[in-house]
């Protein structure tokens, strides 16, 4: 995607949520601009380029699409729908209706489209509509292998689940899928060390908490982890001084003409894994999947095509300066053998207090986020909506890390051990994980419309009252924690 609209990711999604909280409103742009702090003139320049529409044409769509929802679910009269969301006349709303489904009013109730609640923008979900089609018509393309173009075809489509599951462990599970082996993503996720991770940046609200390479010190610890788990070597390429596009271009042919797809970060939106499923123009544009590709925001600059594959044709330009932007392929079977106590040993270090570089980790990252979260001052109404989504979303970010405590709940609920007291010990951790993972949804619900952003939801969440009782939860995690470093240290003395 484009440097410009990945710098206005949070104001771009402040503008869908005012929107999407205001279709039943006149929508000035200048209550737009003034929610992000910009001109109306930039603010509709941003959205047309990370959109690719004008903003009148998005809220005419957003606007339609509500309406064909509320038709959907209800009886009201269209006249009366065409009224409460700000069209003059019946015969403008029929005109509009039209002009964005294709359709009349009377056709749609006929039941040629079907409207879902799906998603919009980062964590934000309303009405869509989709179009059917008869069975047959979107075929995945047949694998063209030419010197210029070469996609391969049939690729699983990568299950990321809304954002829940671990993007790389993820990415690596569907390439070996492809190539036939199966693997465990939990298996994966804590042997990389990935289940256990909690980060939280002590310099400034950091969207990459997230990310795995915050794990250890050394960043490509948790990939190579991930590669070992699965008994296969690996090769990389960096985005170096000494490295250059053609460099990428070559590694990626050779392995895609081989019939492997590859791993990359960074190619579609901030620099998460997605899988690079082929090339064309002679790797001038890549085609794959990523758990971005739908997000307006971070896919300026790509396609979606029938068969799901994203194409991007600006991946080397896109992102941030200074990206790494790696690439992984998949290598040979190796007998990598990963003990149990190496696995215990590692999750002690991940949810520990050793920080890493910026980020606080384990039980002081627990602590910057309760205290964050009770500062009044960082939650006031005299803040931008744009810095308190940016908030939002990172707060967002971490529940997702502590959902994947429940990937290492099912590690070792599973694990097999002749030793009772090893048994009994993992039983406990396995519980205490799960607990910790079940605590994002009461957060949740904490908020009446849940964590989905909208105005209503940003307003709620800076009323101190609702605060506490999510920052208790936090604190409530944090005990669980230290209780499993306890029980983790006590299994480093048994013979499992």
């Amino acid at each position: 995607m484009s440097a410009m609209a990945m710098n206005y990711y949070k104001e771009l999604n402040t503008i869908v949520i005012h929107i999407e909280s205001n279709l039943k409103s006149k929508i000035s742009y200048m209550d737009l601009a003034q929610t992000v702090g910009f001109s109306a003139p930039h603010v509709r320049e941003i959205f047309r380029i990370s959109f690719k529409k004008p903003l009148a044409r998005y809220i005419l769509e957003r606007k339609i699409s509500h309406i064909a929802y509320e038709l959907s679910q209800s009886n009201k009269p269209l006249i009366v729908l065409a009224l409460e969301y700000g069209f003059e006349t019946y015969e403008t709303f029929t005109r509009a209706f039209k002009r964005i489904t294709g359709m009349t009013p009377s056709q749609f109730r006929k039941g040629f489209c079907l409207v879902t609640i799906a998603h919009i923008s980062s964590g934000v979900y309303g009405p869509l509509i989709y179009y059917k089609t008869k069975k047959g018509d979107e075929k995945m393309p047949a694998m063209k292998n030419i010197f210029s173009d070469c996609v391969l075809s049939n690729v699983p489509v990568v299950k990321f689940e809304g954002g829940v599951r671990s993007t790389f462990p993820t990415c690596l599970q569907t390439c070996l899928e492809y190539l036939g082996q199966e693997i465990d993503y939990d298996y994966l996720m804590t042997v990389s060390g990935t289940a256990f991770r909690l980060r939280w940046n002590t310099k400034c609200i950091d969207g990459g908490n997230i990310g795995i390479g915050n794990i250890f010190d050394d960043p490509y610890k948790p990939y190579d982890l991930c590669f070992k788990a699965c008994g296969r070597t690996y090769n990389i390429i960096k985005k170096e001084d000494n490295t250059t596009k053609e460099d990428f271009i070559q590694f990626i042919m050779k392995e895609i003409q081989e019939g492997k797809p590859c791993i990359a970060l960074g190619i579609v939106g901030p620099p998460e894994a997605c899988v690079i499923t082929g090339y064309r123009d002679n790797g001038e544009k890549l085609l794959g999947y990523s758990l971005f590709q739908n997000d307006p925001p971070f896919c300026t600059n790509t396609v979606n095509e029938d068969s799901g594959y994203f194409v991007c044709s600006d991946w080397w330009e896109s992102g941030e300066p200074g990206d790494i932007k790696p690439v992984f392929s998949i290598g040979q079977y190796n007998d990598y053998t990963i003990d149990i106590y190496e696995i215990i040993k590692q999750a002690i270090e991940v949810m520990g207090n050793q920080n890493v570089r910026q980020y606080a980790s384990g039980q002081n990252a627990y602590r910057e986020i309760i205290n964050i979260l009770l500062d009044d001052e960082k939650w006031s109404n005299s803040i931008l909506e744009a810095h308190l989504f940016e908030q939002v979303v990172v707060y967002g970010d971490v529940m997702v890390m502590l959902c994947n405590r429940a990937s290492a709940a099912t590690f070792f609920t599973n694990f097999s051990t002749p030793n009772i007291q090893s048994k009994k010990l993992f039983d406990e951790i396995s519980k205490k994980l799960k607990q910790i993972a079940e605590l994002p949804e009461k957060m949740c619900n904490v908020l009446p419309m849940g964590w989905n952003m909208n105005k209503e939801m940003i307003n709620c969440i800076c009323k101190p009252e609702i605060r506490k009782k999510i920052a208790n939860y936090f604190l409530e995690a944090k005990n669980l924690e230290g209780e499993i470093i306890d029980l983790f240290t006590e299994a480093l003395t048994l013979n499992i």
